[in-house]
C-alpha cells in the first residue's frame, strides 16, 4: 500500500509540509504533556484499614484483602492472589503504625516475598488507564542485615522505565522513582529468613496525582488531525494547479 504522504511525490509544497509537521507535532506534544500537569502528592498509610495478624504462611482473610479499595485515588494493588494483605505489624515498628501491606501467594497465603504490583487508573473512571510521574514507598523498621527490596516501574504498554533498590534499614528503607508515564510498579525483595521467603512489609505509599491516558482517543485525534491537514493542503495545491492551467 502506498503511503498517503510521500515527501518526494506529495502535492504539498515544502512550506505546507513544514507547517503541517509543526502543527501535528505541537498537538502530539500537548497530548503527551497532559499526563504530568497539575501534580500533587497522594499519601496512603494503610492504617485506616483492618489488618490481619502478622503470620506469614497464614491465609489472608477477606476482610484484610486490598485490591481496589483506593481506586477513588487512582490506584489498585495486586500480587499472585490478585490482591495484597493488610497486616498489623505492631508491636514491630514501621514508618506509620500499625499497618503494612504484603504479598499473597496464588493460594491465598501471606507471603512478604511474593511480588506486589501497584497500578494507576483514572480516579474518575477506573476503566481508563492512568499514569503518574512520581512514586515512593517505605519498608518496615525491623531490618535483616543482608535484606533489600527493589521497585521496577512500567509504562502503559508494559515497557520497563527503570528500577531502584534499597537495603533494609531501621529507619525503614525508601524506594522512589521519578519518570513521565508511570502506569505501574512492581515491588520485589531479597529478604528470605528461615522458613520465610521474605520479611519486608511495605508502608506509606506516595505518588503524584494520577492523570488519565485515553490512548485510543489520543491516537485517533492525532491521526485525524494529520489526515485533515494533508487533505486541506492537497485541495489548496489542486486549486492552485487549476488556476495555473487556466
Amino acid at each position: 500500500m502506498k503511503s498517503l504522504f510521500n515527501p518526494k511525490k506529495s502535492s504539498l509544497t515544502p512550506h505546507l509540509r513544514s507547517s503541517a509537521t509543526r502543527t501535528v507535532f505541537s498537538a502530539f506534544s500537548g497530548l503527551m504533556m497532559c499526563s504530568v500537569a497539575h501534580a500533587a502528592t497522594v499519601d496512603i498509610d494503610f492504617d485506616s484499614l483492618a489488618g490481619m495478624t502478622n503470620s506469614p504462611g497464614s491465609s489472608a482473610p477477606v476482610a484484610n484483602q486490598l485490591s481496589t479499595g483506593f481506586l477513588s485515588l487512582g490506584v489498585s494493588f495486586s500480587s499472585p492472589a490478585g490482591y495484597v494483605a493488610v497486616v498489623v505489624h505492631a508491636p514491630n515498628l514501621t514508618v506509620s503504625m500499625p499497618n503494612v501491606i504484603g504479598g499473597v501467594t496464588a493460594d491465598g497465603k501471606l507471603s512478604y516475598g511474593s511480588p506486589v504490583t501497584i497500578s494507576f487508573f483514572d480516579p474518575s473512571n477506573p476503566a481508563i488507564l492512568g499514569v503518574t510521574d512520581f512514586v515512593s514507598i517505605r519498608g518496615d523498621q525491623v531490618p535483616l542485615p543482608v535484606a533489600d527490596a527493589s521497585m521496577q516501574a512500567f509504562d502503559v504498554l508494559g515497557n520497563s522505565l527503570g528500577a531502584v533498590s534499597a537495603s533494609d534499614s531501621t529507619a525503614g528503607l525508601a524506594l522512589s522513582f521519578t519518570a513521565s508515564g508511570i502506569h505501574s510498579i512492581t515491588l520485589t525483595q531479597n529478604s528470605a529468613s528461615g522458613s520465610f521467603d521474605g520479611t519486608i512489609g511495605f508502608d506509606n505509599l506516595s505518588f503524584n496525582t494520577v492523570q488519565a491516558v485515553p490512548v485510543p482517543a489520543a491516537v485517533w485525534l492525532f491521526a485525524s488531525g494529520l489526515l485533515g491537514l494533508i487533505g486541506v493542503a492537497r485541495r489548496k495545491a489542486h486549486t492552485a494547479g487549476q488556476r495555473i492551467d487556466a
